[in-house]
Formats: C-alpha cells, sequence, structure tokens
C-alpha cells in the first residue's frame, strides 16, 4: 500500500552536531572527558543544544576523533528516554544513536517506544526507526502507527523515501492481525 504522507521527520533529528553553530553541552551531575578513549559524557538531564535543535536525556556520550581542525564528533548516544527537539518535529525513543561521517549526519538509530509529533499534526508510533541520511530513508518497523488528525495507518514497517514523497506501509503476513489497515475521515 503506498500513501504519500506529509512526514517531515527531522530530517532526521541530528543536523544538531553537524552544522557551523557552536554546541553547547549542559548535564545536572558531570560533564566528563575521556581523552584516552575519545568521548564525551554528559549525566544527569543531559542537554546537547546547536541552534534551535537539542537532544535531551538523563546520559548522553558523543566519540569523536581529534583532528588538525579540532573535535570531529563521529556518533552521538542518548538514553535512556532520549528526546530530540527541532523546530517543527520531536522524536522520543528509549535510546537514540546517530553517527556521523567527517562530520555530516550518515545514520540515526532509534530504539524502544518511538514516537515522533510534527507540527502537520502527525503522530508515528514504532518499536525502532532508522534514518539513512545519504539516502534520505526512514524505516519504522514493529507495531508501527500513524495518527494524522483522526487517519490511522497501522502496519508492521513503514518507509518513508523524503526523495520522492513516497511512503509504504506493510504487514507481516505470519502474524495473526498481521495486515496493513487505513482508516480515513473525510473533511481532513
Amino acid at each position: 500500500m503506498k500513501y504519500i504522507f506529509v512526514l517531515t521527520f527531522l530530517v532526521f533529528s541530528l543536523p544538531v552536531l553537524a552544522n557551523d553553530n557552536p554546541i553547547e553541552v549542559t548535564a545536572d551531575t558531570a560533564l566528563e572527558w575521556d581523552r584516552a578513549n575519545l568521548n564525551f559524557t554528559a549525566k544527569g538531564n543531559a542537554v546537547v543544544k546547536q541552534g534551535e535543535s537539542s537532544i535531551n536525556a538523563p546520559t548522553i556520550t558523543a566519540n569523536y576523533s581529534d583532528t588538525d581542525k579540532g573535535v570531529l564528533i563521529q556518533s552521538v548516544t542518548a538514553s535512556p528516554n532520549a528526546k530530540l527537539i527541532q523546530p517543527n518535529e520531536t522524536l522520543t525513543a528509549n535510546n537514540v544513536t546517530a553517527t556521523f561521517n567527517l562530520g555530516v549526519l550518515s545514520d540515526v538509530e532509534a530504539n524502544g517506544n518511538v514516537i515522533l509529533k510534527t507540527s502537520k499534526n502527525e503522530t508515528l508510533y514504532g518499536d525502532d526507526a532508522n534514518y539513512d541520511a545519504g539516502k534520505r530513508v526512514i524505516t519504522i518497523t514493529g507495531n508501527v502507527r500513524i495518527e494524522q488528525g483522526q487517519n490511522i495507518l497501522t502496519g508492521n514497517k513503514a518507509v518513508f523515501d523524503l526523495n520522492t514523497n513516497v511512503s509504504t506501509m506493510t504487514a507481516t503476513p505470519d502474524v495473526n492481525e498481521g495486515r496493513v489497515k487505513a482508516i480515513f475521515y473525510g473533511g481532513q
């Protein structure tokens, strides 16, 4: 089943740490810099903010490389109960890990109780999500539910291609009630 959804999906969360704005890190408990293992850890209501984007979680760890131009972020992990906030979207999940290639976002994994809310009155639920920044494709798996106003789509896997603006929801045929389902209300 193909359905064009207006889901912009955070493109996906973390241009945070991949642009020219300075990165601000705050935490209630501690900021640790482990030079030997090339990582930073913020603990206790940790917040990483860059421009209008932020990541919040009890613990946020960033792995980096030391270059002649300074610190180059390679990955960021936020857990548990991570929240990524962009001007038009908010993503929450138990754990979120973003990887970067030469400072550019390459992949984001969100695991456990994934919820994405957009400014377009859309809410997406799933067990896990992956955003491939190079391909600009978002894949949500496990108990997928998309709500847009009263309209509801359910299935086991949803793939959103941000290049073509085409979304595909699929089912798991070997599971009871493994069908894809959509309920649309008129006038919305």
